[in-house]
């Protein structure tokens, strides 16, 4: 179960990190900057510690970049007055179904 919690940090770690990418406007504010690094080195640390637990490489990834990309998605939305599109919405659910397989398919072995 640490495993899967090391695996949400990193995806709230690196949710932090695109709001701040937003933020610094190209690396030209300091310190938006400066957050969105630490938080991608927080990101890559915490992905790390759980591979390092065994859990699955392609798994953990997956779990991360889905969830990074749906949640991103949103915030962009909620914060950055971003559409979201039918197409958009089609797309996280058929992500989600990818990561729920891959799930399945790991418990199988």
């Amino acid at each position: 179960m640490a495993v899967y919690l090391q695996l949400a940090l990193a995806l709230f770690s690196n949710l932090v990190a695109i709001y701040f990418l937003k933020k610094a406007h190209g690396f030209t504010v300091l310190w938006p900057t400066v957050w969105a690094l630490v938080a991608i080195c927080l990101t890559q640390g915490l992905v790390s510690r759980a591979m390092e637990s065994g859990v699955d490489t392609g798994l953990a990834i997956t779990i991360v970049v889905v969830g990074v990309m749906i949640g991103s998605a949103l915030m962009g939305n909620i914060l950055f007055q971003e559409s979201l599109s039918l197409q958009k919405i089609a797309g996280f659910g058929i992500a989600i179904l990818g990561v729920a397989l891959a799930s399945l398919a790991k418990a199988q072995n």
